[in-house]
């Protein structure tokens, strides 16, 4: 089971504080110890130079004394004169434990000829000393080293009690960052815990209409979060209702055909001895029945895909070829015995789907078509109005009664001067809904003496205005 957020942010601070602080601790740890073990060099060279004269650049003819009292060991520092072998060729009071680990490390140790001096970090008695061998030439000739060492245990106290310092100021920073880290990453955090208490909530009641609650972070990411998630909630919630008036709208739609194909069974069932013409007509109806259910389950599945569609792909389309097309399939069908004419540019470029928007004329069209008698007259004008894109199909049918026009679009509704026509109510929906999302605006208005009028205007094409 992966780790939570908060714990993980927490981690991660604390073990890139932890390993920054290792690096500057470590680096200034070792920069103070070089810096002591400098000074204990210089210092012991200084102290050498001063008592015994020594060379700075090679050796020279011991005039110090083979028996000084600074031979003797001193409680920081020490000198004596060994030979090559390692053997003492001074008068010295050091302890023999101290003198003799000293004649070992000359033994082992050899300055070249010309090097000034070589020096050793050495354990004496659990004691650790720094160590300098200068090549000198006694009054004989022979090769010679004076040996001045002195005590690093004061260094070696520093640097332990700085080690404590650093190692202590090290948890403690650590510790103090992942305390804070974590208030500071809990705090941070709280609107997301927010935004799923809140969602669970919404997920748990069903109250799609609900929103999640935005406490301030309007200008930072969460804030943006929870406008994604509202909107997401805001488009499950049209789904769901277009999904609710599709299934109310087709479960009262589909109650008459099927009540009707009903009562057309049983009357079969029951007339055994019915005459073949009644049988055939009565087949006729439910057939008829059939039709029209199929029809309205068509139109019902088409006005549930337009109004689900939340975003549609809107492209560069010509709208007049979109309209000679649909025409053209009137003229040599449903409207034969109509003047149907179109009157249209070259060239009319909108933004929209091509299938939606021939899909719209057609409903027009065939709206059109089916309130208007033979040899009627049906116009379709499509151009450019103060710079929009304009559709208007119209007919010199019924028209529709002033007081309602503004119904007229409305699911099922049909106008009282033309319920004996068949139809099912749902095609003007269904060209207000692809018009809308179009961002277009159908009207209707009656025409004089008689006939209907829809237009549909385009928003204007910005590019083609800027031209």
């Amino acid at each position: 089971m992966a780790l939570p957020i908060r714990n993980r942010l927490v981690a991660w601070h604390a073990c890139i504080l932890a390993v920054l602080l290792l690096l500057f601790t470590g680096g200034l740890y070792l920069a103070l110890r070089y810096h002591l073990n400098r000074e204990v060099n210089e210092s012991l060279l200084a102290w050498a130079a001063e008592n015994y004269g020594i060379p700075e650049k090679r050796p020279h003819r011991d005039n110090s004394g083979a028996g000084r009292a600074a031979d003797a060991m001193l409680p920081e520092s020490f000198s004596m004169i060994l030979d090559e072998k390692g053997r003492s060729l001074s008068d010295h009071s050091l302890n023999p434990a101290v003198a003799a680990r000293l004649r070992r490390m000359v033994a082992q140790i050899r300055v070249p000829r010309g090097k000034r001096r070589d020096e050793e970090t050495v354990a004496i008695h659990d004691q650790w000393y720094r160590i300098f061998l200068f090549p000198l030439v006694q009054p004989d000739g022979r090769r010679s080293y004076r040996v001045v060492g002195r005590s690093l245990e004061h260094v070696n106290s520093s640097l332990a009690g700085l080690a404590v310092f650093l190692g202590s100021g090290w948890l403690v920073a650590v510790a103090a960052c992942t305390v804070i880290s974590w208030s500071f990453v809990g705090r941070t955090l709280r609107p997301v815990n927010l935004m799923t208490r809140d969602s669970l909530q919404i997920a748990a009641s069903g109250q799609l209409g609900r929103r999640i609650a935005n406490l301030g972070w309007a200008r930072d990411e969460f804030g943006e979060l929870c406008q994604a998630l509202n909107q997401m909630l805001s488009s499950l919630e049209d789904s769901y209702e277009t999904q609710r008036k599709f299934l109310a709208d087709a479960s009262h739609e589909l109650r008459t055909p099927l009540t009707s194909i009903k009562a057309n069974l049983d009357f079969l069932n029951h007339a055994t001895k019915l005459p073949e013409a009644e049988r055939s007509q009565v087949l006729r109806d439910i057939a008829a029945e059939v039709d029209r259910m199929a029809g309205l389950v068509h139109e019902l599945l088409l006005l549930a895909r337009v109004e689900g569609q939340s975003h549609p792909e809107r492209l560069p389309v010509d709208l007049a070829a979109i309209a000679r097309e649909a025409v053209s399939g009137f003229l040599h069908g449903p409207a034969a015995d109509r003047r149907l004419t179109l009157q249209a540019p070259d060239s009319l470029p909108v933004l929209g789907e091509a299938d939606k928007l021939k899909q719209l004329l057609i409903i027009l069209l065939d709206n059109a078509l089916k309130y208007t008698a033979g040899q009627g007259r049906i116009e379709v004008w499509i151009g450019n109005h103060e710079g929009e894109p304009v559709v208007s199909v119209s007919d010199d049918g019924p028209g529709i009664p002033e007081a309602e026009l503004p119904l007229v679009g409305n699911r099922f509704y049909r106008a009282s001067n033309i319920r004996g026509t068949p139809g099912s109510g749902l095609g003007l929906a269904i060209a207000r809904s692809i018009a809308a999302h179009h961002q277009a605006m159908l009207q209707l208005s009656n025409r004089q003496p008689a006939g209907l009028r829809v237009e549909i205007k385009f928003p204007r094409n910005e590019e083609d205005h800027a031209q």
